[in-house]
């Protein structure tokens, strides 16, 4: 289908390595139209907004956003054995549709000098969003962002492969 000379792509499958040509489209572009934030060494969530900005070109048939906190309505929350209301959760970015129950990809992200104890509460937190069944993201990633586009590391896990997230993640 063309709009306007433009081959409009349909029901592109979502599949991992979409998203990780996507995911790394969008780094390329952070580095390249707001290198002065990582080189001012900004606070994370800034840099998360503009990946956030970047993310919004390239998964441009989704909803991307930063830090959302709703889930149709409600609280986003993720629950352990141990709690009954759940603990409500802030995910940096997400690829969702909002008000609809389609949550495509969370992603956390920390800079270049986190410990790997932070490093490791966000990968277990992917690890409940993914786990979730309110939440039902079909992809999680980690960003690991580096002080040059060469230094970036990220992996991308679907719910199958938590297990070994971060296994993965140190292996990239």
């Amino acid at each position: 289908m063309r709009i306007n000379g433009v081959k409009k792509v349909e029901h592109l499958k979502m599949t991992k390595s979409v998203i990780e040509d996507r995911l790394r489209n969008a780094l390329r572009r952070l580095y390249y139209y707001d290198q002065a934030l990582i080189y001012d060494d900004v606070h994370e969530r800034s840099i998360a907004h503009r990946l956030a900005v970047h993310m919004s070109t390239v998964f441009y048939e989704w909803d991307v956003d930063v830090e959302y906190n709703r889930d149709c309505g409600d609280v986003k929350r993720i629950y352990d054995n141990s709690e009954s209301r759940g603990k409500p959760v802030f995910p940096d970015i997400i690829v969702h549709k909002r008000g609809t129950e389609e949550n495509l990809l969370v992603i956390e992200i920390k800079k270049w000098f986190s410990s790997s104890r932070f490093d490791a509460g966000d990968l277990e937190k992917i690890r409940m969003y993914l786990l979730s069944p309110t939440l039902q993201y079909r992809y999680g990633a980690f960003v690991k962002l580096g002080w040059s586009l060469e230094d970036v590391r990220f992996v991308v896990c679907t719910k199958g492969q938590i297990d070994n997230l971060l296994c993965q993640f140190q292996s990239t």
